[in-house]
């Protein structure tokens, strides 16, 4: 497999306070050393670095030097001996860390890069503007790494999966087909679970669009679908939703002002209520499926670790999407194109918003997807959303997604925009696996 070659980061390019006198006999070993690195004299930057370290073998910017001449020879033992005995002297220093994970990931040892990367985004100077090179430069790492782990991981993933796929065959007592083919712009994937969808087994369709690592991502999300919602129909707590008259009426109130608009621009009152529908509908879905899928992505953490890296691409992936794509949460507020009231905005952005604080609890430090969400008209809504959560999450029962989905909605104050039944879903007898 051909990897991302990554530059070896040199100490003399982030900015150090002036040397003390007493110093000044080592920092001008380190200086003399770092010229010769750059003339590719290394039997004298080699010799250079070795005198600094005998002159002060605390020093770790003398042996991450050493280390990078060990690198640039090849000598990869050596190299990363002395850059792990400069963490041992400065494990606050992100520099050596960040070329240990380089050098482990440019020498095929992926899991090892990424634990040393996950050690280094752990440090307290994260944002520090002093070593913003260096993280800047470890994110873009840390995306090649996952990459590497998704593809090593493949087949790992794919016999996870199918074992996922027979299992809940097993349990549901109906089989599971999946099919990949083109699917609208906006969708990466759904399910049809029996005997909801009127099916005698369970449909899976995935767009063929993705890329492949992302696909896998996908395929495990409606399987965990699948499995939650047998699990929450076997505890008596699966629900299917539905719209009633007292439903509509709260709905209305809640688009009196823009109903108002649109007659005093001559539309007619069923083109008004046709579009009222529409839209409340799709919030009403935002809300059901984000809601649903902090539980259906967390499930996933814990019971597929295997495919950690596939979920990190995939959500890489439609984060960089949702960027290209979507309006940014500014732009979004100050429309004046749309039916929906600013109130549900809101609704709809925290929501965006919460889900995105989730998915940067799966990947610390690294990631920053709730960034681009962070709005101030939408952040005291979402820190109510996330703040439940956080009290949730840890011990969530089989069925808990649709306490999830109430609590949100009262949070938001939707909690009469939807009216639900519990369900008994009648098993049929448990048949042989599919293959």
């Amino acid at each position: 497999m051909t990897m991302k070659e990554q530059k070896f980061t040199d100490p003399s390019n982030i900015h150090r306070k002036p040397a003390l006198p007493h110093e000044s006999k080592l920092s001008a070993l380190l200086f003399t050393a770092q010229l010769a690195v750059q003339d590719r004299d290394y039997a004298c930057a080699e010799e250079l670095a070795r005198k600094a370290i005998a002159l002060c073998p605390s020093n770790g910017t003398a042996h991450n030097l050493l280390a990078g001449v060990f690198d640039k020879t090849g000598r990869t033992k050596a190299s990363l001996a002395q850059l792990r005995k400069a963490i041992e002297i400065d494990p606050a220093d992100p520099i050596p860390q960040c070329n240990l994970a380089i050098i482990l990931h440019n020498h095929g040892r992926p899991e090892e890069s990424l634990s040393a990367l996950e050690q280094l985004f752990s440090h307290p100077g994260r944002h520090d503007q002093q070593h913003a090179p260096i993280f800047e430069q470890a994110t873009n790492l840390h995306f090649e790494v996952q990459k590497t782990l998704a593809q090593k991981r493949s087949a790992e993933v794919a016999r996870a999966l199918d074992e996922v796929r027979r299992s809940i065959e097993g349990v549901s007592g109906y089989p599971i087909r999946i099919q990949i083919e083109p699917l609208s712009p906006a969708a990466d994937g759904c399910v049809a679970i029996a005997p909801l969808s009127g099916r005698d087994y369970h449909l899976i369709r995935c767009s063929s669009q993705l890329p492949p690592l992302v696909r896998h991502h996908v395929i495990a999300h409606e399987l965990a679908h699948i499995q939650l919602e047998f699990e929450a129909s076997a505890a008596g707590k699966a629900r299917h939703f539905f719209t009633d008259h007292h439903v509509r009426k709260f709905i209305s109130g809640l688009y009196a002002e823009q109903k108002a608009e649109l007659r005093q621009q001559g539309w007619k009152h069923d083109a008004i209520e046709r579009a009222v529908c529409e839209d409340f509908g799709f919030l009403q879905a935002v809300l059901l499926n984000r809601s649903m899928d902090l539980v259906v992505e967390t499930w996933i953490r814990r019971h597929l670790p295997c495919l950690s890296a596939a979920q990190f691409i995939a959500f890489q992936f439609n984060h960089d999407l949702d960027q290209a794509m979507m309006l940014s949460p500014t732009e979004n507020l100050a429309r004046t194109d749309t039916v929906r009231p600013v109130a549900l905005r809101r609704v709809s952005l925290a929501l965006d918003c919460v889900r995105a604080w989730v998915h940067d609890s799966f990947f610390p430090g690294v990631t920053a997807f709730s960034q681009s969400h962070r709005h101030p008209d939408v952040l005291p809504l979402a820190q109510k959303l996330w703040a439940h959560w956080q009290r949730v999450s840890s011990s969530l029962a089989p069925g808990d997604e649709y306490a999830l989905i109430d609590a949100f909605a009262n949070i938001l104050g939707l909690s009469q925009a939807y009216e639900s039944k519990t369900y008994s879903r009648t098993v049929p007898p448990a048949r042989p696996p599919q293959n």
